[in-house]
């Protein structure tokens, strides 16, 4: 038994199926029972992160709690060849064995044979991952097959293929496996007799991860006299590369060992290293893997970190960017002209709107300054102008607001709007006005051309 195993074992305290012994996931194992219970869903996909306790959950589900209790199967993947022959006849060992079935409708007799172990009967696939390959065949033969009285549940690391939602509503439902609550965490921690001055650093950086905690206990007991988040982090990225590892075959751990040797591969040098392995193959399963090439690593001494706090310039922009792009596509989706957007730091990056279009027509500066209001409910006060002014530069829509706008006819406020209670002016109200100011050229106006010099005159 790995490491890694010994880990999950300890993050379940299993030693009994008492619910004040089991640490946490009282919510995870209750939904686990009614489904044992009661048959609903038929299906239950439980996937989390590697060390996150599915094991250990499906382990405590699966102890009978008192006689008569209905059957729970729990197959570990792993030890099941992935074809359907080998997973049927795993799950004949585990059933206590059957005759030999053979021959047209081998799974649904099979299996109807399993449901009639007892009145209620749950068969749990765990390390489920180890299984994609029969992924398709479970879910259109085996589970159409399952009597009312079975139920599936799975669990892995990965998140359940999009098709399985397509089952019958009601007959499938997946679970994330999340942290473990601080309360809970803190317990586990305690029951590896960590020092109650360890147990709130521990806590603290594992983030109610069950194998960081454990790892982090682990390395508190074994290195006292050094920083617990060191040793721990050093042991945390060992486990989680062997599970990665573990999760490869020998060829392909093979052709990663031998990449890391010299870390630029090709495929006559595997030919040399790997005699027994194809290299068209072996560099095409290399290339699949998502392998990261650090090619330096550099520190500052005494560097100073620039961090991002209220009032600051760049506190307001960090809002206002993305904005900027969400209503930049409502406008284009009225107004497909438009030709930029910005949200000024002037109006703190919410409430004032620039916006330039190459109008085509009248009418058009108020349909993309409505479009923007639908956008964000923080915009109050929208300017519209040409293309020719750059909405960046505030001093160019001050100008065009100057001489392109007529107050009479080229103002509009909207009374009564949805708002934001962030507005200081709203006063904890949810409407407010909105102010248009159409800056874009009157067609019936013949403006003169803008004279502009030289910048060098601009410049001292």
């Amino acid at each position: 038994m790995g490491e890694l195993e010994v880990a999950v074992q300890v993050a379940a305290v299993g030693r009994s199926p008492d619910d004040d012994v089991f640490v946490g996931r009282r919510g995870e194992l209750s939904r686990l029972r009614a489904l044992r219970d009661y048959g609903t869903p038929q299906v239950l996909f439980i996937h989390g992160l590697v060390g996150s306790g599915k094991s250990a959950l499906v382990r405590q589900f699966a102890m009978p709690a008192w006689a008569g209790d209905p059957i729970v199967i729990a197959l570990d993947c792993r030890e099941v060849e992935p074809t359907e022959r080998g997973f049927l006849a795993a799950l004949d060992d585990a059933a206590g064995g059957f005759d030999d079935i053979d021959g047209d409708g081998v799974v649904l007799r099979r299996i109807a044979r399993l449901g009639r172990l007892a009145e209620r009967v749950v068969l749990c696939l765990d390390h489920y991952e180890v299984l994609r390959l029969l992924d398709t065949w479970l879910r259109q033969v085996l589970v159409p097959s399952l009597p009312d009285n079975l139920s599936l549940v799975l669990a892995g690391r990965e998140e359940p293929n999009p098709a399985w939602s397509r089952l019958p509503t009601g007959d499938f439902e997946a679970m994330l496996l999340g942290p473990l609550r601080p309360e809970d965490s803190a317990e586990l921690v305690r029951s590896m007799g960590v020092a109650a001055e360890d147990v709130v650093v521990i806590t603290r950086f594992a983030g109610g991860h069950p194998l960081t905690l454990v790892l982090g206990a682990l390395a508190a007991k074994e290195r006292p006299a050094h920083p617990i988040r060191e040793v721990a982090m050093s042991r945390l990225l060992d486990e989680f590369a062997r599970a990665y590892l573990d999760d490869l075959g020998e060829e392909t751990q093979s052709l990663l060992e031998a990449a890391a040797v010299v870390r630029r591969v090709s495929r006559p040098l595997l030919a040399a290293m790997l005699p027994d392995v194809d290299p068209w193959k072996g560099f095409s399963t290399l290339r699949a893997l998502p392998i990261v090439e650090i090619t330096a690593i550099t520190h500052r001494r005494d560097a100073i970190c620039m961090d991002i706090f209220a009032g600051h310039p760049d506190h307001l922009l960090l809002g206002a960017i993305p904005k900027e792009g969400s209503i930049y596509r409502k406008v284009q989706s009225v107004v497909p002209t438009v030709t930029g957007v910005c949200l000024p730091i002037s109006g703190a990056g919410r409430f004032h709107c620039y916006i330039s279009i190459d109008k085509r027509c009248d009418g058009e500066a108020k349909l993309a300054a409505m479009a923007a209001f639908t956008a964000s409910e923080l915009i109050k006060h929208v300017i519209v102008v040409d293309k020719d002014i750059d909405v960046y530069n505030e001093e160019q829509v001050l100008w065009a607001m100057a001489t392109r706008v007529d107050a009479a006819t080229d103002i509009s406020i909207i009374n009564r709007v949805k708002g934001s209670r962030l507005d200081p002016v709203h006063q904890g109200k949810d409407w407010g006005s909105k102010l248009i100011i159409d800056a874009c050229k009157n067609e019936d106006i013949n403006f003169p051309n803008r004279i502009s010099t030289a910048d060098y005159t601009r410049e001292g």
